[in-house]
């Protein structure tokens, strides 16, 4: 390969696949390939709870096994009934749920600015049975 004074050399083999995710084209140019994060959610431990008066099933949901294929996940945004909750940013949640049907997924951006939904998780909370709601506790009936 010949290059004027001053050029530095690119040498331009085609590439398929490699760690960095760069590509360089037959001119020269290197760009470099952002592949999107996958988000998903696994669920945990569930516990009835007396929450703020009011009878709740208090919920355990992992984002970790959400992954980037070529970077790293930076940001986790939490949404429950399609509303976000600002006061969860880690990659676990422990959620206190209404009684009724709830939905929860969660947002995933990556170290690059991409962003993926997970799944969606859904929970129906109705009162164990044996259990009973007065104006101030959660009390079982014996």
């Amino acid at each position: 390969m010949s290059t004027a004074p001053g050029d530095i050399p690119i040498f331009a083999e085609p590439v398929f696949s490699n760690p960095s995710n760069f590509l360089v084209d037959v001119t020269g140019v290197v760009s470099t390939i952002n592949k999107a994060p996958s988000g998903l959610i696994t669920t945990g431990a569930r516990t009835y709870i007396n929450y703020w008066n009011e009878p709740t099933m208090l919920v355990t949901v992992d984002g970790r096994p959400s992954v980037d294929p070529d970077g790293s996940i930076v940001k986790y945004e939490w949404y429950l009934n399609s509303v976000k909750i600002p006061s969860v940013t880690g990659s676990v949640a422990i959620l206190p749920l209404p009684t009724g049907k709830n939905s929860i997924y969660l947002y995933v951006t990556d170290n690059r600015g991409k962003r993926d939904k997970s799944n969606v998780v859904t929970y129906t909370v109705r009162l164990p049975l044996g259990w009973e709601k007065d104006a101030f506790n959660l009390n079982q009936i014996d």
